[in-house]
């Protein structure tokens, strides 16, 4: 619920520049920095391997958001939705240097965030 307050707090937030291209700027910058954030997480890991991982996230998902900028928003969607998967399959409980309570606040904001921009896409 909370990660879902705060896709919509993000979404009134860009939503004042009344531009579509501004809030999917947005998005792509986000879902880039929600790569970095696990990645970040990865540094306490203690793991090379765990570095990796999440380094190699951080090239999935910032080709998602380039590819959302440069040819179209569905690419953002997906991505949004892709890393639901990143958040729940690959950070379960027994990650532990990544607090529960950030994945849970991940996967709402994902998916509140994904559902947004499907709409948008449609509406356009």
């Amino acid at each position: 619920m909370g990660g879902v307050l705060l896709a919509i707090g993000f979404v009134l937030l860009v939503r004042r520049w009344r531009s579509f291209a501004v809030e999917k700027r947005a998005a792509a910058v986000g879902l880039f920095v929600a790569a970095l954030v696990y990645a970040g997480f990865g540094l306490f890991s203690g793991s090379i391997a765990w570095n990796l991982v999440e380094l190699a996230g951080v090239a999935i998902y910032g080709a998602f958001a380039w590819l959302g900028l440069q040819r179209s928003g569905w690419f953002l969607v997906v991505g949004w939705t892709l890393h639901v998967a990143w958040d729940a399959l690959l950070h379960d409980s027994s990650t532990t240097f990544v607090p529960s309570w950030y994945i849970g606040l991940c996967i709402g904001f994902d998916l509140a965030l994904a559902g947004y921009i499907g709409f948008r896409e449609i509406k356009k």
